[in-house]
């Protein structure tokens, strides 16, 4: 993510877009844990 110059769409990766893409990516794996937190908070393992 960091590495490339351009991307697949081929947009020039600025310092701004990759700040960009990286934010975006830390807010879905964010989601993703808290999701994943919820559920195991709330489904109770069968005995």
């Amino acid at each position: 993510m960091f590495i490339r110059r351009v991307d697949g769409a081929g947009t020039i990766q600025t310092p701004v877009n990759k700040l960009a893409t990286f934010i975006v990516l830390v807010v879905f794996f964010i989601f993703i844990v808290l999701i994943q937190l919820v559920l195991l908070l709330f489904v109770k393992p069968r005995k």
